[in-house]
């Protein structure tokens, strides 16, 4: 899916909305009925957006971490989770007090500052890709404030005022950066990027920050028009007798997104998988690449003579008549098929002893292996290994079972104090993570196969697991 599909299927489902509404809210003219669909669409995408990151908070919560250190505010990176999920529940809210009508100044208001934030993040870690200047900082915090105050402004005339401050300012900076060089200090670069993917619909979807930022920039224009026309958009239930039932509405549903957020991670595993690891992979074959890139060399050579210049691709060096007037300038790498790489590139195990990387022994072996994922000792539940681990790992031995504890920093030590009988090996934290979002988080494997995941909380006893999974 692209995010013009995205755009396609919400503007269907605001499509729809705005029908259904339409006797409810009656609107009046063009504006109004654009309105009616625009804040629908608009909201449509938003609890579209939230929803799919709800199911896996955690997972944005490491993705805002990387942008709290491309931002250097790394003081903050502890508080990645809650922000993931205070974001998240504004998301899902502001999505639905646009389409019921809720607090219309407020609510479009706030939608547009989210969004300005947003687009500020993907475009900023865009430009990243050209070594941005603490220079550059300074002056997208100017055109950020101007936003801020425009976004505030109830006078119309005002408002129209405020935006073209904005875009002047926006002009005047981009001119500046451009001509002057004291902005942007390097070519374009995409391996300068920390952010790969913007993160904005989890793992369902990923877009690369440049297609982000296109995304956010068609959204912005639509949420400047809301902004501008707020007046048109009416409550739902504003001439009913139910008057505070678009209160008690958003109310619910910021709740219900909390609630949702916590199951998908503090007491369950997230409720759909869209990561590498999911039930049923096989993680042997998904290690291999499915197809290799082609890729040509470019050569540059210069005419001494005439001072021009050619490029030359590998096939055609033989046969491109080269003299001893043409010198060599340069040679770039030409991707001509990036091929298909493997789906999963991070899975290795390694003996805590030597270091020695023990994957394949662990994939391959025919027993059935239980894999207690702890990408962090420290910040494990112990009562899950007390309680739960444990008594598993005691009976899966006895049944010819291996138990292993993958960490990124447990030690021997750290499981006797568990009283935990199971192997310890280490792994990257990243991957740990990517595994399961509990900690610990197990899996059931076989042959290189995932058959089940489980959250602690959830883990199912031993004589359960054999009984649904070991023939």
């Amino acid at each position: 899916m692209t995010f013009f599909d995205i755009f396609l299927y919400t503007g269907i489902a605001g499509l729809i909305l705005t029908g259904i509404l339409f006797f409810i809210v009656k609107p009046k003219g063009l504006i109004e009925i654009l309105v009616n669909l625009v804040k629908n669409w608009l909201g449509s995408i938003f609890i579209f957006s939230g929803f799919v990151k709800a199911i896996d908070p955690v997972g944005t919560g490491i993705k805002i971490g990387e942008y709290f250190e491309v931002l250097h505010l790394k003081f903050l990176e502890p508080y990645s989770l809650e922000f993931s999920i205070f974001m998240i529940v504004l998301e899902i809210v502001l999505g639905i007090a646009l389409i019921i009508g809720w607090q219309r100044f407020f609510t479009t208001a706030i939608s547009y500052l989210m969004m300005i934030f947003f687009t500020f993040l993907t475009g900023f870690t865009y430009v990243t890709a050209y070594c941005p200047s603490m220079l550059f900082y300074v002056l997208c915090g100017v055109v950020l404030a101007i936003i801020t105050v425009t976004a505030f402004l109830q006078d119309k005339k005002m408002r129209i005022y405020g935006l073209v401050a904005t875009i002047v300012t926006a002009i005047l900076v981009f001119a500046f950066c451009k001509l002057s060089g004291n902005c942007l200090l390097c070519a374009f670069d995409e391996a300068n990027m920390k952010v790969t993917s913007c993160g904005c619909f989890g793992d369902f979807i990923k877009l690369k920050p440049l297609q982000s930022f296109k995304k956010d920039l068609i959204i912005i224009v639509m949420m400047i028009f809301l902004l501008f026309n707020y007046k048109s958009i009416k409550d739902i239930f504003e001439n009913t007798k139910l008057k505070l039932v678009s209160t008690i509405l958003v109310v619910l549903v910021g709740i219900a997104t909390l609630l949702f957020c916590l199951n998908n991670y503090k007491w369950n595993e997230p409720w759909a998988d869209f990561r590498p690891y999911k039930i049923g992979t096989n993680i042997i074959e998904d290690r291999k690449m499915k197809k290799p890139p082609v890729i040509d060399y470019i050569f540059k050579y210069i005419n001494k003579t005439t001072g021009k210049t050619k490029d030359i691709g590998m096939k055609e060096l033989s046969s491109a008549g080269l003299t001893e007037v043409d010198s060599f300038m340069s040679r770039e790498e030409k991707v001509i098929d990036p091929g298909i790489p493997a789906k999963i590139m991070d899975f290795a195990i390694y003996d805590k002893a030597g270091g020695t990387e023990v994957t394949d022994d662990i994939l391959m072996d025919p027993a059935y292996t239980f894999l207690i994922v702890s990408y962090d000792i420290n910040k494990a539940n112990k009562q899950a290994y007390t309680s739960k681990i444990n008594p598993l790992a005691i009976e899966a031995n006895k049944n010819a079972c291996n138990t292993i504890v993958l960490s990124s920093n447990a030690t021997d030590k750290d499981l006797k104090d568990m009283k935990t009988e199971a192997y310890l090996y280490w792994s990257d934290d990243v991957m740990l993570k990517t595994m399961g979002r509990g900690n610990p988080v197990i899996l059931l494997l076989k042959d290189g196969v995932i058959l089940n995941k489980w959250h602690w909380n959830q883990l199912p006893t031993f004589d359960a697991i054999k009984k649904a999974h070991m023939k």
